[in-house]
């Protein structure tokens, strides 16, 4: 389940996803957020990259450190693309987010 993109620092992330259902085992940058509410604005927990986004998440060792963070709701966010620039965005958006889960 998605609720369609958002925009993060000037990049339109498709999600967050709350499932790891609809992420795809390609190249991307995923952004892992959390949130209480529909209300809330997302809050970057972690920021990745990968060649297999789906893979990566589903065994990612850093969930626990996710849900320390005491979010009802987890989601990943990401944007698919070549692996060279994909690092490019994850350095520019942990930079600029600071994600508690790094």
């Amino acid at each position: 389940m998605t609720t369609g993109i958002v925009n993060l620092n000037g990049y339109e992330f498709e999600g967050p996803y709350r499932t790891t259902t609809s992420l795809l085992k390609r190249p991307g940058v995923y952004v892992i957020t959390g949130r209480n509410s529909s209300e809330e604005d997302h809050t970057v927990l972690d920021i990745g990259v990968s060649e297999d986004v789906h893979g990566r998440v589903v065994n990612h060792d850093r969930k626990e450190s996710w849900r320390n963070q005491r979010f009802t709701y987890i989601g990943c966010a990401v944007l698919y693309g070549e692996m060279q620039e994909n690092r490019n965005i994850e350095k520019e958006l942990v930079s600029y987010f600071d994600p508690p889960c790094l």
